[in-house]
């Protein structure tokens, strides 16, 4: 019962969100700005806050920093190939496909939840975890989908789109 109590109130809040877009209660200009505020200003606040109260030597497993992060890597190129053979053949889908497979939703859901259930030794992974897709697996997901956008218009420049 303990973890219902800790992840009803999770979807409650998601429900509500779809409820007041649904119904256009908020315009759509605030809820871009309540996304904005969330990943540009919450989220790294909060990633900061968790690193922080940790010593530096334990910000620093190769062991966990290789299963998660090599194992994000795998699954996106084994998706990705997939795609290439069985699926679409543009690279910007063949990039969200694989997004969608390996990302993880360690952040807004994952830090509180593992917080109140198993205590404080289980947030540091967790953070570690959305520092390392925000490092890694964005910035490797925007150069595809922005080299995918070239091949889509024609453009083989050599440089970024302006």
């Amino acid at each position: 019962m303990r973890i219902a109590d800790l992840i009803l109130p999770v979807f409650a809040v998601i429900l509500t969100g779809w409820i007041v877009g649904y119904t256009g209660y908020l315009s759509r200009a605030f809820s871009d700005a309540l996304i904005h505020f969330a990943y540009n200003i919450a989220m790294p606040v909060l990633l900061i806050v968790t690193i922080a109260q940790e010593p530096a030597h334990s910000l620093i497993n190769w062991r966990f920093l290789v299963a998660f992060g090599g194992g994000s890597l795998l699954c996106f190129m084994l998706v990705f190939g997939a795609m290439s053979i069985h699926g679409s053949r543009s690279l910007a889908s063949r990039t969200m496909h694989g997004m969608a497979a390996s990302m993880t939703n360690t952040g807004f859901v994952a830090l509180p939840v593992l917080q109140a259930i198993y205590g404080q030794r289980t947030v540091l992974p967790a953070a570690i975890a959305t520092v390392l897709v925000a490092v890694v697996m964005f910035p490797i997901a925007v150069i595809l989908l922005e080299l995918g956008q070239q091949d889509a218009h024609g453009s083989h420049t050599g440089h970024w789109p302006q």
